[in-house]
């Protein structure tokens, strides 16, 4: 993973991205890349409590330089699962955890 990646996920809280759905994409060098969005990408989104879709979307570099795989079929059945999934959570109402963490720690505190 980019260290920039690790560095943004460092600082998030744990409930940062709770009960979002998420789909994960990619794209990399080569197809053992897409192992991971499986293995390192899936448990860290977990850990933070997001939904995740149940297929990812990962497109290797040869997927660009041939143009003749499955990419697009890959990606609307991403797509599709991401949908569903999207229509299943229901509307998700935007907490601003900022604040939450700001007033958490001004009571800590004892300012109100």
């Amino acid at each position: 993973m980019p260290a920039s990646w690790s560095q943004s996920t460092d600082v998030m809280t744990q409930q940062a991205l709770a009960d979002t759905p998420v789909l994960i994409g990619s794209a990399g060098g080569t197809e053992r890349h897409s192992l991971v969005l499986e293995h390192a990408l899936r448990p860290m989104f977990s850990y933070l409590h997001a939904i995740v879709s149940p297929r990812p979307a990962y497109a290797a570099t040869s997927d660009f330089v041939t143009r003749a795989g499955t990419l697009g079929e890959r990606i609307t059945a991403a797509a599709a699962d991401f949908s569903r999934l999207l229509r299943a959570c229901g509307p998700h109402a935007h907490r601003e955890i900022v604040d939450e963490d700001l007033a958490s720690m001004q009571r800590l505190r004892g300012e109100t």
